[in-house]
């Protein structure tokens, strides 16, 4: 019996380990901040996540190309006259893979971190914060899950924009 237990506490682990972390639920900045603030631009680093994504492979120019296109909604967002610009650094994606699927289930990640500065002066107005986000993935579901898994772009795209989504709650809280 103390096998079993140990083999269910493993694969409730495992079970856990792949799903996404909590993303924020209000703005980092307080309301005085947040008000004043408007996003002027955005400056991504893809340098940390490597040559491309872990799991299922994306080359790191189709992230780029995903990812820039989405975090480009953030350029005009609040109302404010201070202008920021967000640099946002991706350090990993990992899409899953069908062996996991069939396995496990979960869902892919993708993790970095978001600083936000004053456009004239460089002032950190927001030290660099970790953002997580999720997307695709399948319920523990064997061999149908893992032969309908979407296109690793298409996780890759989902996860942007939860990613960016999540950008957007922490500075202005919306």
């Amino acid at each position: 019996m103390p096998i079993l237990h140990f083999f269910t506490c493993l694969l409730f682990t495992a079970l856990l380990s792949g799903c996404s972390a909590n993303g924020p639920t209000a703005s980092a900045l307080d309301p005085k901040m947040r008000g004043g603030v408007k996003i002027e631009g955005v400056q991504v680093n893809y340098m940390e996540m490597g040559a491309s994504t872990d799991g299922r492979k994306v080359g790191v120019s189709k992230v780029e190309k995903i990812f820039d296109q989405e975090s480009e909604r953030l350029v005009g967002l609040g109302d404010g006259m201070g202008m920021v610009t967000l640099y946002i650094a991706i350090t990993s994606i990992r899409i899953i893979d069908g062996p996991q699927s069939v396995l496990l289930g979960g869902e892919s990640i993708m993790k970095g971190n978001v600083t936000v500065s004053d456009k004239d002066t460089g002032h950190i107005i927001l030290p660099a914060t970790e953002i997580e986000a999720g997307g695709g993935g399948w319920v523990l579901g064997g061999f149908v899950g893992a032969m309908t898994m979407d296109d690793p772009a298409t996780e890759l795209r989902q996860m942007s924009e939860e990613f960016v989504d999540r950008i957007q709650v922490l500075i202005l809280g919306v």
